[in-house]
């Protein structure tokens, strides 16, 4: 043979086996018959082509174990056998062996797919159960995101991408301006949608809520809405990132996203009171302790920047609260890591704190039991020194009558 070839055919020495091409080997079965011990070395043949003279023979031989084991057909043939006959024999093996490699591939593929499909859901499900726990530690549902409104509006038709993946999504609440109908989808960036088309009625201001039957479940996918309405949507704050702005707006919708766990509802929701927003810029200068802050006009936004030990603490002194009511700070991690927030009346008083990862927003909140002008302390305790953190701004929720 002048080239090496990955098809061989086993024959014997009396068969015809002239109308074969150069490019099959041809391997003599005379000598394997007299070995006692036959290993196999390279690519084993597409099948044997023996006589009924030797046939009786390779059933006594080491090699017909080895080619039973291989499944490598035995095909035993005339000594009148024609060479077209044999060469249509050998190309049937040869098409057939190839479309076994090729099943055999494919279910090697499919079955690793499978594998990897199973080992990623797993994954996350891991993952979505640990943050549920960790974020809010409640036994039925936890609020994932909160933009609350800032005051302007946006009418029509709006898309917007939601700031968290579909794993436990339940429930998306949007802010009416004022009374009328609206139609809202939750789908896919690139994709069906997840839910069928909801309609929704607002009697007047306030929270307007789509609410599945059943948490999303499944692999994370990125999800936005599509919102259509006779009455103005409420707008949150502006946030650097652009892309979660509403389309046709400068700033993202005013959201409650929800999550909980599959086969857990939440329970029905009232339009609640009246909300106040300061916004960054609209706040006194901290008092800072421990570290440094920075006013980003351009952002309307308070940067903080601990000291090297990891802590700050910033006093904004006198914020009028009009009545009774919660204040809720808005803060964004740009990362890299995972600090620890609390928000207080005094520098003395029992903090609760707030765990911030990277990339994410959280809300620190205390309660004030009377009209008046009242000291907010902020503190931030930090691994190191390198964590990057902006105020948004805050917000006074009077506390019902």
């Amino acid at each position: 043979m002048s080239q090496f070839s990955s098809v061989r055919v086993l024959a014997s020495d009396g068969l015809p086996l002239s109308a074969l091409p150069d490019t099959i080997e041809r391997i003599a079965l005379a000598p394997w018959l007299k070995r006692e011990v036959a290993p196999w070395e390279g690519v084993l043949p597409v099948c044997l082509l023996i006589t009924q003279a030797e046939f009786a023979a390779f059933q006594h031989c080491p090699l017909s174990e080895i080619l039973a084991q291989a499944r490598v057909p035995v095909i035993e043939l005339d000594a009148n056998t024609t060479a077209d006959t044999v060469a249509k024999l050998v190309f049937e093996q040869v098409l057939a062996g190839h479309a076994t490699e090729r099943r055999l591939a494919h279910e090697l593929r499919h079955e690793a797919a499978q594998l990897r499909q199973d080992y990623m859901t797993l994954q996350q499900s891991f993952n979505v159960t640990e943050d549920f726990l960790y974020s809010a530690f409640a036994p039925r549902f936890t609020c994932a995101r909160q933009w609350q409104m800032a005051g302007e509006t946006l009418a029509g038709k709006t898309r917007q991408r939601l700031p968290v993946g579909s794993p436990g999504l339940v429930a998306v609440d949007i802010w009416a301006a004022g009374p009328g109908r609206a139609r809202l989808r939750i789908m896919r960036e690139n994709g069906a949608a997840f839910t069928p088309t909801f309609e929704l009625e607002a009697e007047g201001e306030g929270w307007l809520r789509a609410q599945l039957e059943k948490p999303l479940a499944g692999l994370a996918e990125d999800v936005v809405i599509e919102v259509e309405s006779d009455f103005g949507l409420g707008l949150s704050l502006p946030t650097p990132l652009a892309h979660l702005h509403a389309k046709g707006a400068n700033a993202p919708l005013a959201l409650q996203i929800w999550k909980g766990l599959p086969g857990v509802r939440l329970p029905t929701m009232q339009p609640g009171p009246a909300r106040f927003i300061i916004p960054a810029s609209a706040l006194p200068a901290p008092e800072m302790k421990g570290g440094t802050c920075k006013q980003l006009e351009g952002r309307d936004a308070i940067a903080l920047h601990p000291g090297h030990d990891g802590k700050l603490t910033a006093v904004f002194r006198g914020v009028e609260v009009p009545r009774a009511a919660n204040i809720a700070a808005y803060v964004q991690n740009f990362g890299p890591e995972t600090v620890r927030l609390s928000l207080a009346l005094s520098d003395d008083a029992q903090l609760h704190e707030a765990f911030l990862p990277p990339e994410s927003h959280v809300q620190c909140d205390v309660d004030v039991g009377s009209p008046g002008s009242v000291d907010l302390h902020f503190k931030l305790r930090a691994p190191s020194p390198v964590v990057s953190i902006f105020i948004r701004g805050i917000e006074i929720c009077p506390v019902p009558e």
